[in-house]
């Protein structure tokens, strides 16, 4: 969980609170705060394979490659899910608020 609080903060998504009653907090309200932008802050690109992410050099092969048409698809419904579930959707909560303070 450190490891991941420290891209965070990195990140400048939280900040620490030092001392005894101290943890981290969000610098941004959870509201605007996607589980999409998290993960890409912690994983990277969000794109299942390197051809459909946002900044790939195009493929001569591309418009014949059957199989970029369904990965561009399946990064569609990535990003179409993860940018725009915010992080005070319940499951979200759940699974940050663990040994995270998150402001209510």
């Amino acid at each position: 969980m450190e490891q991941i609080v420290a891209v965070l903060n990195k990140g400048g998504m939280v900040r620490s609170i030092r001392g005894p009653q101290g943890g981290y907090t969000l610098k941004v309200k959870p509201e605007e705060c996607t589980v999409g932008m998290i993960l890409r802050l912690t994983e990277g690109s969000l794109a299942p394979v390197e051809c459909v992410e946002e900044d790939a050099i195009s493929c001569e092969r591309q418009s014949d490659c059957i199989t970029y048409f369904l990965w561009k698809k399946i990064d569609e419904a990535i990003k179409g899910i993860a940018l725009t579930v915010a992080v005070t959707s319940r499951s979200a909560y759940n699974f940050l608020s663990a040994g995270v303070k998150l402001p209510v």
